[in-house]
């Protein structure tokens, strides 16, 4: 009788888990490409019963354009577009690994991902970045649809903490216009008080505590329904917190520029974990 032996090799990975305003990430270093990506690993690494729990898991990696590359994917497992909280999570951390240039009291520089390269300045725990020129807007009965780097369908409300969030968002993302790619769904209520703003997210699927392309897509779409004048530091209340828009607005062009999500961030915690 012969008996094989099986050894299972395990690698471990370092990991830091941040969060900006309440949206939370893992983010991984990978610029040496030792993490194999896997949608079910990451599916089971973003598990809030079983894994480490996350709206989404970033990788770093190297870039040709830019200081580094921003690899994001969602808590399904799959790739995504723009994510501003964790652009803002990612830059402080590249920030610590001495992938950015001091500049006075800041760091700053630039980063890749799969809807272009943008510019980021940080503090000690103060985080702004840019996003994309936006033009792709368009108004649906009383509510808009606007990409900001990702999808949003912004829906206007009085009665915000009233609204089922993953009730009316999920009937909206998986609406036959939505449902092959999926959009966010943003509630958003505007009063003498402030700006306040729910989301559901696609890839997560459920109410997120904020999304800052979300925070983004409010703003620009109060502005276009003549809501709102103020285009440098809207603060926007989202239910984990509040976080800063800048933006301007070239009426010729219907085009929105200079527009920057700022935000403080922490580092929650950083650990190991063993993967086959």
């Amino acid at each position: 009788m012969y008996f094989c032996n099986y050894i299972y090799y395990l690698l471990v990975i370092d990991f830091f888990k941040y969060n900006s305003s309440g949206n939370d990430f893992i983010i991984i270093d990978n610029r040496t490409k030792r993490f194999k990506i896997n949608a079910n690993l990451i599916k089971q690494m973003c598990h809030r019963k079983f894994g480490l729990g996350a709206d989404g898991l970033i990788f770093i990696e190297p870039s040709s354009d830019a200081n580094y590359f921003m690899n994001y994917f969602n808590s399904d497992g799959l790739p995504s577009s723009l994510c501003g909280n964790g652009s803002m999570c990612c830059a402080h951390l590249a920030k610590s690994l001495g992938l950015l240039e001091k500049q006075s009291d800041f760091f700053i520089g630039l980063f890749a991902t799969r809807e272009g390269v943008f510019n980021t300045s940080v503090g000690h725990d103060n985080v702004t970045v840019s996003l994309p020129n936006v033009s792709s807007f368009k108004t649906i009965d009383d509510d808009i649809l606007i990409n900001t780097g990702s999808p949003h369908f912004v829906k206007f409300t009085s009665f915000l903490e009233k609204i089922n969030v993953n009730k009316e968002g999920k009937k909206i993302r998986y609406n036959s216009i939505f449902a092959k790619d999926g959009v966010n769904v943003n509630f958003v209520q505007s009063n003498e008080d402030g700006i306040f703003i729910r989301t559901y997210e696609r890839g997560v699927e459920s109410e997120t505590l904020s999304c800052g392309t979300g925070v983004v897509a409010a703003v620009l779409s109060l502005f276009l329904s003549n809501k709102l004048s103020t285009t440098s530091d809207v603060i926007v209340n989202a239910k984990g917190g509040p976080l800063k828009v800048s933006y301007e607005y070239d009426i010729l062009k219907k085009m929105f520029y200079n527009i920057s999500l700022s935000n403080k961030v922490h580092m929650v915690f950083k650990g190991q974990t063993k993967i086959n």
